[in-house]
């Protein structure tokens, strides 16, 4: 069991992520925008973060940066970007985010993104 943070604005597209993770067994935290997310992870330092391109205040991208900034966090902290749409590799590689991923996605593939970043003692 993981502990993970979703950080979204939107209910619904939590409640898609929650129920794929807790039906793993992970531990699920919701934010509503960057400064929370941000938040969140430096206070309860969660094993993984998902963050919604388009956050409210910080998008997912600015907090990337910001806790890759942040010295409390591990360098190999993983930050998943969520977003349907292209995002530029440069300004992935600039956030220094682990990986970029669908929201509208298969729940096998978000499983196999959690353990290869998590490792097999991820796996439910």
């Amino acid at each position: 069991m993981a502990r993970m943070l979703i950080a979204t604005d939107n209910a619904g597209l939590y409640q898609v992520f929650a129920a794929e993770l807790e039906g793993d067994r992970h531990d699920v935290h919701w934010a509503v925008n960057g400064k929370e997310a941000f938040d969140v992870v430096v206070e309860n330092m969660p094993d993984m973060a998902f963050l919604d391109v388009h956050l409210p205040l910080f998008s997912g991208l600015a907090v990337s940066k910001l806790l890759r900034a942040e010295p409390a966090i591990p360098p190999e902290f993983p930050i998943v970007l969520l977003s349907d749409d292209p995002i530029d590799p440069h300004l992935v590689e600039k956030a220094q985010s682990s990986a970029v991923f669908p929201k509208q996605h298969l729940a096998q593939d978000l499983r196999e993104l959690v353990c290869k970043l998590l490792g097999p003692q991820a796996a439910a």
